[in-house]
């Protein structure tokens, strides 16, 4: 199985696992699709980890090689490396890696980053997860415009996570930058000393598992909010889930340390 899946006290782990570089099939992006609509459904789960399996790749990108291998030229220019199979796919037909990531989604997610981070796996990294931890021999890039193929950076987002001159860096060079070039641009949250980001992204998870669900979910949503352009209306959502999720707690849900009468305790 392309993609493996594990859940353990409210953290869910989701594991990209084809070879050593865990390249992304059509099988695969299917697979991490339907494990992301899994874990949004489990009223269990309330993070996730995603990672690559062992720590070469968290993902070196789509295997280009093999699908190109696969396509006459004229299926290579309509077909994209997502798409379900069985489909003729025009470049405004929705595959399997536009469903992930369009899937909405109200839980965290955080990648655990361990060497290479490629093409669309770091679209994926990118676009799917909401705290990124790299391990020191993480590396991060877009080479797809070496290959003559263009659109991932837009895709990744990367104009909205580093500053400019950045990102068009590593858009059109195609080469990749270091760990902790990625943690100076705020790519990533933290950089381990170690080869491997796992343990650390679990031990964040469980510490953002533990605090409670209902106040996970509105902080989700608020957050979402907040990256519209509609500023007033959004305040106006952001001060409504506030108030009801407050309501919906109670006062018996807030740890003792954040009451105002334990001040000075």
């Amino acid at each position: 199985m392309p993609i493996l899946t594990s859940s353990s006290g409210g953290v869910t782990q989701i594991v990209l696992d084809n070879g050593p570089l865990n390249l992304l099939t059509p099988d695969l992006h299917r697979d991490l699709y339907q494990a992301l609509r899994a874990f949004e459904a489990d009223g269990s789960a309330r993070v996730a980890v995603l990672r690559g399996a062992g720590v070469r790749a968290f993902s070196a990108g789509d295997d280009i090689k093999r699908e190109r291998a696969a396509l006459t030229p004229p299926q290579e220019v309509r077909r994209t490396l997502g798409a379900r199979q069985g489909e003729s796919v025009e470049d405004d037909q929705p595959g399997w890696d536009r469903d992930v990531l369009e899937l909405r989604r109200n839980k965290p997610v955080i990648a655990a980053i361990n060497g290479w981070c490629l093409g669309q796996g770091f679209i994926y990294a990118c676009r799917l997860a909401d705290i990124r931890i790299a391990s020191c021999h993480a590396q991060f890039g877009l080479p797809e415009i070496s290959y003559g193929m263009a659109g991932a950076a837009a895709m990744s987002g990367i104009m909205q996570m580093l500053p400019r001159a950045i990102a068009m860096q590593i858009s059109l060079t195609g080469e990749p930058i270091d760990a902790e070039e990625a943690r100076r641009c705020f790519l990533v949250n933290e950089v381990t000393e170690g080869d491997d980001a796992a343990p650390r992204a679990l031990a964040m998870a469980e510490k953002i598992a533990s605090h409670p669900p209902l106040a996970l979910s509105a902080e989700m949503e608020t957050l979402s909010l907040s990256d519209l352009h509609d500023t007033a209306r959004n305040y106006r959502l952001i001060r409504a889930i506030d108030r009801f999720q407050r309501l919906s707690s109670g006062q018996d849900a807030v740890p003792d340390r954040f009451r105002p009468d334990s001040a000075g305790q």
